[in-house]
């Protein structure tokens, strides 16, 4: 009998054995951005981005604004032209946090319970309830808006009102981020790992005793939690567990984001200099060499929107972004099946990791298809948080046989830009031999383990 994967079993399966497969040129760097002299500059402490479109021709037709804030009350943007002091924030107060649902709905926060929302025109202070610091915000709309703080303080807005939520912990909380209202992780000293789950906050096991200072995942089932002495933690949706990055322990780690599971950006600071460390699904490497003109000074906050806009922020009135160098348009950076993998079991699931985040209206059965030979298999496609698509046969693949797996290259992320293939993306693989009789239960049992209630 066929065994139906839970959606997070699919995906575990799919990130634990990521293979990067892509040959596209990876020609990146990062470049410091000229802020006018004529724009008062603090240290900058975060970044948020969001984007737009407009009625000019692909691919021009992106709007990117990009919003910062920093010590003192700081607060600049970026409106796809020239950067600005985005009017007076109102407080004279360090901002240690910022992110909004859009270009006019701003959320930052800082010291003394600090918090001000930007409505497109202008900041207005909003009553916290609270004098304790807060360090970061984070909602997933409007409505549904999150700021932790320091000795556990979680305040929750509504769209009328900040109202102090039970955290369960005095450790004072660094960062916070979610996939959804009811799937929220907040993360703090003393390796605190908070989760949400629309119904109350609940303490998560972790496996260091260190202080994490930012969350960000890719999915509900692929999160990454990052903080001193170089630690990068990783959660599968069932636990926590320390990460072997191969960054120095002297390294301390401040922000995290990624444009896909297998595009990860981490920054942070050692010896009084920024550090950029890059995960593409398989290894950690470092970026800090890449920077133009020089090393950056300490950074404290990274965040983006698609592969092609990426910002990073820190002292010195720090802004640097990432620079593609024309490697513009995703790609398929791994799959599973990997190409060319022999004895795959006929139950497996057949996905593809891309680089950015896709369109989903472009991953139908029309443009993710399976084949045995030129025989089309019969099946359902769905898109997976993570940047993951997703070919469910309707029925057990046949034993020893060889099967081809076809993405088109009418695929497209979110902004128009197709996969970055001359022709259709393949890749094959054989299914394992039929199993022997006297073969036992033991494969039965396994595959029935996988399954989560």
């Amino acid at each position: 009998m066929r065994i139906l994967y839970e959606r997070s079993i699919r995906i575990v399966s799919v990130l634990a054995f990521i293979l990067i497969v892509s040959g596209t040129a990876t020609a990146e760097r990062w470049i410091e951005e000229n802020i006018p002299p004529s724009v008062n500059l603090q240290s900058l402490t975060s970044v948020w981005t969001t984007s737009s479109f407009t009625q000019s021709p692909f691919p021009d037709n992106i709007a990117i604004e990009i919003f910062c804030a920093g010590d003192q009350g700081t607060t600049i943007h970026f409106d796809g032209t020239q950067w600005e002091q985005l009017s007076p924030s109102g407080t004279p107060e360090d901002l240690k946090g910022i992110w909004g649902s859009s270009s006019s709905d701003v959320y930052a926060v800082g010291n003394i319970g600090t918090i001000i929302r930007y409505d497109g025109t202008q900041w207005q202070h909003q009553d916290s309830g609270t004098n304790l610091s807060l360090n970061a915000v984070w909602g997933s709309s409007s409505t549904d808006v999150f700021a932790v703080g320091n000795s556990g303080t979680i305040l929750h807005y509504s769209g009328t009102q900040w109202q102090t939520q039970t955290s369960g912990t005095i450790n004072n909380l660094k960062g916070i981020w979610g996939s959804s209202s009811t799937d929220v992780f907040a993360v703090g000293d003393q390796r605190t790992i908070l989760h949400y789950d629309g119904q109350g906050w609940e303490l998560q096991s972790t496996p260091q005793n260190i202080t994490l200072n930012a969350v960000w995942g890719s999915s509900p089932d692929y999160v990454f939690a990052v903080g001193e002495s170089g630690t990068i933690l990783s959660y599968n949706g069932l636990t926590w567990t320390l990460l072997s990055s191969g960054i120095s322990p002297s390294v301390n780690l401040n922000a995290v984001w990624g444009a896909s599971a297998c595009a990860v950006y981490v920054v942070g600071n050692v010896s009084g200099n920024g550090t950029i460390h890059y995960f593409d699904g398989s290894t950690w490497s470092a970026q800090t060499d890449l920077v133009s003109p020089v090393s950056p000074a300490p950074l404290s906050g990274v965040w983006g929107n698609s592969m092609r806009t990426i910002y990073a922020v820190g002292a010195d009135a720090t802004v640097i972004r990432y620079d593609t160098q024309g490697a513009d348009y995703p790609f398929v950076c791994a799959t599973i099946p990997a190409d060319g993998d022999e004895g795959v079991a006929e139950y497996d699931p057949i996905a593809a990791a891309f680089s950015t985040e896709m369109d989903p209206a472009t991953i139908t059965t029309a443009t993710f298809t399976l084949e045995d030979g030129t025989t089309a298999v019969p099946g359902t496609v769905s898109y997976e948080d993570g940047a993951i698509a997703v070919f469910t046969p309707d029925a057990d693949l046949a034993f020893s046989t060889t099967y081809t797996a076809t993405l088109s290259t009418a695929v497209e992320d979110r902004f128009g830009y197709g996969i970055d293939y001359d022709s259709d993306y393949t890749w094959t693989f054989t299914t394992r031999a039929e199993p022997s009789d006297d073969s036992g239960g033991g494969g039965c049992f396994i595959r029935a383990a996988l399954a989560r209630d």
